[in-house]
C-alpha cells in the first residue's frame, strides 16, 4: 500500500483527509506518527506557497510522498483578510476565540451580509513532481457565533445555499462541500492516475522508444534550444500614438551564473523600423519557470525613484509561471523590499492569478489542432510614498499547452519587466501577438 504523509498535527485535518481517500489504496500518515517532525514556518505570501514549504519539508525530512496545505478565510469586505494569517490573526499566540473576536470586530464597521469564503490549496510532492489544486466554498460570516461541531472560523461562515454555520453542520455534512474536499478531490484524481501508472509498470515489460516533438504535450512551456516565437506588437498611449512592430525570440543555448544553470532567451525588437537586441535568462522545473533578474538591465528600473534605489533589496529570479497550472491558481511573482530610514516596505511587488481556460485551434505543419489556453492575470504594485495608495499596473497572458505565450496585451511598465529592457515608452497600453512559432 502507496504512503502518503500530510504535513500537520492537526487531527481534524487528518480526519477529514483519511475521508476523503478512504476509498483508494493509500495510507495516510501525519506528523502525529513522527517524534521529530519539522516546524515548518508559513513565510509564504500565498495559500499555495505555504501549502508547498510543508509538502516539501515533510519529503526531506522523511522521503515519504507528502501532501501539505494551507487554508483560510477571505473576507470581500476586509480585501481577503485574514486570509493567509487566518490561523494567526490577533496575534502569534491566539485561539480561536480570539482570532473570530477580531473578525466580528473589523466587519462591524461594514454593512450586512459579509460575503466571503474558505479556501484551501493543497500540495502533492514527492521529489520530482509537484502537483496543485485549489479549493473553496462560499457564503456569509455572521457576527454572533453557532455551533461547536467546527474549529476556527467555522461557527462564523454560512455557507451560500445553507441557514445554518459549518459549525452547526455534522461532519458528513460538512465534507460534502468544504474547501478541503474540493482541493483534495483535484489531487485525489492524479492519485488514482499515479496507482493506476503503477500498476502498469507492474505488469508490462519495460520498452524503450524514441522521443518525437510533439505539438500536443500538455507542456505549457516548451524550451527546447532553437524554439523561436514570432510576434506582431503595438503600443498606444492616450494620445493615441501608437507604435508597431514585431518581436522574435528564440532560446539559444545556456549559461551559469550564481552558480545556476540558465537558457539563454535572445529577444529581438523592431518598432518603428528601429531595431534593438536583448538577452535574458531562464530555468524551468517541475514547479514552474523562474527568469533571472539583471538589476542594471531589467525594465523595471525605470519606475523606481533613484531616492530609493540604493535601499532595494530584491530576490535574483521571479517566477514567470507555476507549474502545473490551474483554474484560479494564484502566486507570488516577485517581491522588492526597501529599508529607507530605518522603515521596511514592499516598493514593488507582482502577483499572478490564472482566471480562464478556454480552447483555441492553431494550424501547425499543415494541419489544424485544438490547443487548451490558459489566461494569467499578472498584477503589480508600485510603493513610491507611504503616504499615498500604491501605483497599480497590469498584464493579461495567453499560454497554450505545447506552444508557450500566445498573446499578451497590459501595461508597458509591467511588460517591460517581464521583457528585461526598457524596449516599450511608459505609460502606454502594449499588445503581442503570436504570429508564426517553430518547436523542435
Amino acid at each position: 500500500m502507496k504512503q502518503i504523509l500530510l504535513a500537520t498535527t492537526n487531527k481534524g485535518k487528518l480526519h477529514d483527509v483519511k475521508e476523503i481517500l478512504k476509498d483508494i489504496d493509500v495510507e495516510i500518515l501525519s506528523f502525529l506518527d513522527f517524534d521529530d517532525y519539522p516546524n515548518v514556518e508559513e513565510t509564504g505570501f500565498t495559500f499555495l506557497e505555504n501549502a508547498e514549504l510543508k509538502a516539501k519539508a515533510a519529503f526531506e525530512k522523511y522521503g515519504i510522498p507528502s501532501f501539505g496545505d494551507d487554508s483560510g478565510l477571505e473576507s470581500f469586505q476586509l480585501n481577503g483578510e485574514p486570509g493567509i494569517y487566518s490561523a494567526r490573526y490577533a496575534g502569534e499566540d491566539a485561539d480561536d476565540e480570539k482570532n473570530n473576536l477580531k473578525l466580528i470586530k473589523k466587519l462591524s464597521q461594514y454593512p450586512e451580509p459579509h460575503p466571503g469564503r474558505f479556501v484551501c490549496a493543497a500540495i502533492y510532492y514527492d521529489g520530482k513532481e509537484i502537483k496543485s489544486a485549489m479549493g473553496e466554498v462560499r457564503g456569509n460570516i455572521i457576527k454572533s457565533p453557532r455551533g461547536n461541531n467546527g474549529f476556527g472560523y467555522d461557527p462564523l461562515f454560512i455557507p451560500n445555499g445553507y441557514n445554518i454555520t459549518t459549525a452547526e453542520m455534522s461532519h458528513e455534512e460538512k465534507n460534502k462541500i468544504s474547501h478541503r474536499l474540493n482541493a483534495f478531490k483535484e489531487l485525489k484524481k492524479y492519485l488514482l492516475l499515479i496507482l493506476f501508472t503503477l500498476m502498469v509498470v507492474v505488469g508490462c515489460k519495460e520498452s524503450t522508444t524514441e522521443s518525437q516533438p510533439d505539438i500536443n504535450s500538455a507542456d505549457y512551456f516548451p524550451n527546447s534550444d532553437g524554439n523561436y516565437y514570432y510576434f506582431n506588437i503595438s503600443a498606444g498611449d492616450s494620445s493615441g500614438l501608437v507604435q508597431l512592430g514585431a518581436r522574435k525570440n528564440y532560446y539559444n543555448g545556456d549559461t551559469t551564473l550564481f552558480q545556476t544553470q540558465y537558457q539563454i532567451k535572445i529577444d529581438t525588437f523592431i518598432i518603428n523600423g528601429i531595431q534593438s537586441v536583448s538577452k535574458s535568462f531562464f530555468r524551468k522545473s517541475n514547479s514552474g519557470v523562474f527568469n533571472y533578474v539583471d538589476i542594471d538591465t531589467n525594465g523595471f528600473t525605470a519606475i523606481i525613484p533613484d531616492s530609493l534605489r540604493g535601499a532595494i533589496s530584491f530576490d535574483q529570479e521571479y517566477r514567470l509561471l507555476y507549474q502545473p497550472l490551474e483554474l484560479f491558481q494564484t502566486w507570488s511573482v516577485y517581491k522588492i523590499t526597501v529599508n529607507y530610514l530605518s522603515f521596511q516596505f514592499d516598493v514593488f511587488t507582482i502577483d499572478a492569478q490564472v482566471i480562464s481556460k478556454h480552447t483555441i485551434d492553431f494550424t501547425y505543419r499543415d494541419s489544424t489542432v485544438t490547443k487548451e489556453v490558459f489566461t494569467i492575470r499578472y498584477t503589480a504594485k508600485l510603493t513610491t510614498d507611504l503616504n499615498q495608495s500604491p501605483s497599480t499596473f497590469t498584464a493579461i497572458s495567453e499560454i497554450a499547452e505545447g506552444i508557450g505565450f500566445i498573446r499578451w496585451e497590459g501595461d508597458s511598465e509591467l511588460i517591460n519587466f517581464f521583457a528585461g529592457v526598457n524596449v516599450y515608452p511608459l505609460n502606454s497600453i502594449v499588445i503581442e501577438e503570436l504570429d508564426s512559432f517553430k518547436i523542435n
